[in-house]
């Protein structure tokens, strides 16, 4: 069986700066880092999670709490993720994802079994039951989102009343004397901070700007609550009106809605949406989009949560600024 021994030796280094590597507990240069992780992968050492608990040291994995099912837009959350892991290796650390309905049970579970250094919870309502009993763990944590009462709890998020203002902004430069805000299907605009604060000034400016300003939620998933916006994109059609669009497979179906009534976006109406860059190469026209950079936030998120494993007190709450990319 391949020991720490092992890995030091074909490394060129002591025994201790390997368990220094693994557990981050003194600065290591990345040179050596490189040279152990290596050693590492070339001989297939798996760490002892259990030996290393018991020994007071890291275990080296960082756990997710995160919902993920059939309506879950990967397109949102999967830059969270890959970057999240990659910063997880630059620390020669792993990712544990943890379903968020097992609730707070399987998060307290895993902290009791000692298997994460540390958790980045994911999916944060504007009020959160579950953070009054999560800020009481020891264990560090740090929200991605706004809750409205964070109970002592870092939290890192995008700005998301920048994006508004970048959206409906850019809708006015366009000349739209009408706007219409369409949101998540059947999700409400008070459950997430990001949401909320996304309807709530884009109105405000709207209003500054002069513009009439209307919010269309649909009713179901898919194709068929898009369906119901028909008569209300002819509308915006005649008047070429603006849209604004907060989710990607909101904006997938919204143009497919506009091929099936020969409406196109850019010349008979102005269109705007929130996704991350890369997706408009799955678009079937370009559309201006306002990037709420995830793997910056991301990145500052696993930041925070390191420090916080390391001993640094660190600050209590980060926002991640957007930028827009002009495209039709």
């Amino acid at each position: 069986m391949v020991t720490a021994r092992d890995v030091a030796k074909r490394a060129g280094v002591s025994q201790a700066t390997v368990s220094y590597v693994m557990s981050g507990s003194r600065p290591i240069s990345e040179a050596t880092k490189k040279r152990v992780r290596k050693a590492m992968d070339e001989l297939g050492y798996v760490p002892n999670i259990n030996a290393r608990s018991l020994a007071g040291g890291k275990v080296g994995v960082i756990g997710v709490l995160v919902h993920m099912d059939e309506d879950t837009d990967l397109a949102e959350l999967r830059p969270f993720l890959v970057v999240i892991m990659e910063e997880a290796r630059k620390r020669g650390s792993s990712v544990m994802l943890v379903p968020a309905d097992e609730g707070i049970e399987g998060l307290c579970r895993m902290v009791r079994q000692g298997v994460v250094d540390g958790v980045l919870v994911f999916d944060v309502e504007w009020h959160d039951e579950r953070l009054p009993e999560i800020a009481r763990l020891d264990i560090p944590v740090v929200l991605v989102g706004t809750p409205e009462n964070a109970h002592g709890l870092p939290c890192v998020d995008v700005d998301y009343r920048r994006v508004a203002q970048m959206a409906v902004n850019r809708l006015a430069e366009r000349g739209a004397q009408r706007m219409v805000l369409v949101g998540d299907w059947g999700r409400s605009l008070d459950r997430y901070a990001f949401a909320k604060f996304f309807a709530s000034e884009s109105r405000v400016v709207a209003q500054v700007l002069g513009m009439e300003y209307e919010i269309f939620i649909p009713r179901e998933k898919g194709w068929r609550g898009i369906w119901a916006m028909k008569d209300e994109l002819k509308r915006m059609a005649q008047c070429h009106g603006g849209i604004a669009v907060r989710t990607p497979h909101v904006l997938d179906s919204l143009l497919q809605l506009c091929v099936e009534m020969q409406i196109q976006p850019g010349r008979d109406f102005s269109l705007v949406a929130v996704y991350v860059d890369g997706h408009d190469e799955e678009l079937r026209v370009p559309v201006d989009n306002v990037d709420p950079v995830p793997q910056s936030a991301a990145k500052a998120a696993m930041g925070l949560l390191f420090d916080r494993i390391d001993g640094h007190k660190t600050g209590e709450r980060l926002l991640v600024s957007p930028h827009i990319t002009i495209r039709s």
